[in-house]
């Protein structure tokens, strides 16, 4: 795509990275731009480095997006662009971080397949749908998309409290899973807030 920009300044408090390669021919104007750089520090944070970038009308740009981007600060003369983006073939989720404390505060599913699905059990959770909870669960265990499982197992937990911990406990002890590590941290979590599961999992959750 043709992408234009006008003069003016031009902020972001966040950055959001995707499964894919993009690049970028600047073709006519002047910025003031930043390569903001990102490297793994937890399950849900980054840590954040930029290195300034000035355009000028002939750069081009090759950028891995599940690490890196491109954020123009101030354009001086109208910047013309030619943008080429190529999305993996089963790209993981979108993720957004905040640009001061690296931490992530959304991710989405790449797919608009996962997505409507993702907002279909937000639906249900909302209409509090207790008898779907059951397939929430198969679906948080079994689907491959882990975005997609993620929103299953939390509107799992919120409408059969026992289905859905029981759903989380069995998730936290899978140790090749890629959800563990969350799903271990948010048993921690439950576990100190509502002593109640500490019973549940003794009597409903065998190991």
């Amino acid at each position: 795509m043709v992408q234009t920009r006008e003069p003016g300044f031009y902020g972001a408090d966040a950055i959001t990275l995707s499964d894919a390669a993009r690049y970028d021919a600047v073709l006519a104007g002047k910025a003031e731009a930043s390569i903001v750089r990102v490297r793994r520090a937890g399950e849900d944070r980054v840590y954040i480095s930029a290195q300034s970038m000035p355009l000028t009308g002939e750069e081009r740009i090759a950028l891995d997006r599940s690490s890196e981007t491109l954020v123009v600060e101030r354009v001086e003369q109208r910047l013309v662009s030619l943008q080429l983006m190529r999305d993996a073939a089963d790209p993981d989720p979108k993720r957004t971080y905040d640009l001061e404390t690296g931490k992530l505060v959304n991710q989405s599913a790449a797919s608009v397949a996962i997505s409507r699905q993702e907002a279909m059990i937000a639906l249900l959770g909302r209409m509090r749908r207790s008898d779907v909870a059951p397939e929430l669960a198969r679906i948080a265990l079994a689907e491959k998309d882990v975005s997609l499982r993620w929103q299953a197992l939390r509107e799992c937990i919120a409408l059969d409290s026992e289905c859905g911990f029981c759903t989380l406990a069995r998730i936290a002890r899978t140790g090749d899973d890629s959800l563990a590590a969350a799903a271990g941290a948010l048993r921690a979590q439950l576990l100190e807030t509502y002593p109640e599961f500490v019973r549940l999992e003794a009597e409903k959750c065998p190991a």
